[in-house]
């Protein structure tokens, strides 16, 4: 693969990651919830679910350990949770919460 499309692939995984981890951080530590914040976070977490399942890269991006030293232990285990569920074909939002 050509190195700069190789790096553009990389950067727009890594800006999935951030997106995750920026709305995974306003869900679980900045609001008070209610119903409405919860549907929200159930298609947050569907779509972080998909983009996992299809995306062999990403998973092979988000354990390495430099990636996870960017991030905090939560929010990795909260994907390693995700990655988990989409190697079995089970969305299950109840062990996300």
């Amino acid at each position: 693969m050509d190195p700069l499309m190789e790096a553009k692939r990389e950067a727009l995984i890594y800006f999935h990651f951030n997106l995750f981890d920026a709305v995974y951080a306003y869900y679980k530590f900045l609001i008070k919830k209610d119903q409405i914040d919860d549907k929200y976070w159930e298609s947050w977490c569907k779509f972080a679910y998909i983009f996992f399942r299809d995306c062999s890269e990403a998973r092979e991006i988000i354990v390495e350990p430099n990636t996870q030293e960017i991030y905090s232990s939560e929010f990795v285990s909260y994907i390693k949770t995700i990655i988990g569920q989409s190697k079995v074909g089970k969305f299950n939002f109840q062990e996300l919460i």
